[in-house]
């Protein structure tokens, strides 16, 4: 689950510069000292105390950078696309390192491309997401043509509300994986599996669990640069997932009136019916997969890489204008109906 360039990044940019209210110290997860600390004489500070107020001072130095992007924001939005998609990377790989920064005091285990940072008492359960995402990385990242030259962070949280808190998320949010600028955020498997034996949580947590489903969003992120309207990641997204987990989300009758391209590209999380949203994402996709083939749909994500927008970038490979392809996908799904019920 990620959001486009405008979605995703403009309201990150409006939560730091609510850096006065206090806001950011959820962002960043910290923790107040204890007043027992608060009391004791200047010359009994420890070692760890002095450790702190330096990651504060960093970090509040970072998160004023991060206030001094803005300018570089609001100008990228009136460049072209390939600058736009450059300045992305850089403002993402900032980013990158915000979150990895406020998971600095956690352990980590690593893998020839992933590294997982995991709270104390985890390690199992890390061993085991970083396990599935070895697992799939190489039928991922090879249906679409992206091979990092870094290892993927992974940042793992014991509990709903961790997670939530380090979104900015309220407790009415749920989810047990997110891909957040360059990092993908996963809910410890203990916090949503129940199974009476650790052979059944592994295999739910493959069959069932985020990381395939997350892989695919930060290729399709960094192959974009982060130039893609929100429904075409999903949808590439659950067809990676469905393709080497056989899982599907449940939900959305395509049977029923569609939203538009239009209307998905400008208000997907806003649309009262996410379930269609979906279910429609996918079936777009899955259109694309069966009439031209998985070579176009990398085609067309390296189109969005090149500054395209996504009619163009559509057009450049089916030869069809988006509107002449959306009709033409109707109509397909009209005949292929029963494959998304």
């Amino acid at each position: 689950m990620p959001v486009t360039f405008t979605d995703w990044f403009w309201p990150r940019v409006k939560a730091t510069m609510q850096v006065a209210s206090g806001r950011w110290r959820n962002l960043l997860n910290w923790r107040q000292p204890a007043p027992e600390w608060k009391m004791q004489s200047k010359k009994l500070v420890s070692g760890e105390q002095k450790l702190k107020s330096r990651k504060q001072e960093i970090l509040s130095g970072f998160v004023l950078f991060l206030l001094a992007l803005v300018p570089l924001f609001l100008f990228m939005l009136k460049t072209s696309g390939v600058a736009r998609a450059c300045g992305y990377r850089v403002v993402r790989e900032v980013f990158k390192t915000y979150v990895l920064m406020s998971a600095w005091r956690l352990d980590s285990v690593a893998g020839e491309h992933f590294y997982v940072r995991f709270p104390s008492g985890k390690r199992s359960e890390a061993e085991l997401v970083l396990k599935t995402a070895e697992r799939f990385y190489h039928p991922v990242t090879g249906d679409l043509n992206f091979y990092p030259s870094f290892k993927i962070p992974i940042v793992l949280y014991s509990n709903k509300e961790d997670l939530n808190r380090s979104l900015g998320w309220g407790s009415g949010e749920s989810a047990v994986g997110i891909y957040w600028a360059g990092v993908i955020k996963v809910l410890s498997p203990g916090a949503w599996i129940s199974a009476p034996d650790d052979d059944l949580r592994k295999e739910i947590f493959v069959t069932n669990g985020p990381v395939a489903h997350e892989l695919a969003h930060l290729a399709v992120d960094y192959l974009s640069g982060g130039n893609y309207p929100r429904w075409f990641t999903e949808g590439v997204a659950q067809y990676e997932e469905f393709k080497y987990t056989g899982f599907r989300f449940k939900g959305g009758n395509l049977r029923r009136s569609l939203y538009s391209f239009a209307r998905m590209s400008r208000d997907f999380d806003l649309l009262p019916d996410q379930s269609l949203a979906y279910q429609e994402s996918f079936a777009v996709v899955c259109y694309i997969v069966a009439v031209y083939g998985e070579d176009s749909l990398r085609a067309i994500v390296e189109n969005l890489g090149k500054g395209m927008e996504m009619g163009q970038a559509v057009k450049d490979v089916t030869g069809l204008d988006f509107e002449t392809f959306e009709w033409e996908w109707r109509k397909w799904l009209e005949k292929n109906i029963e494959l998304f019920s």
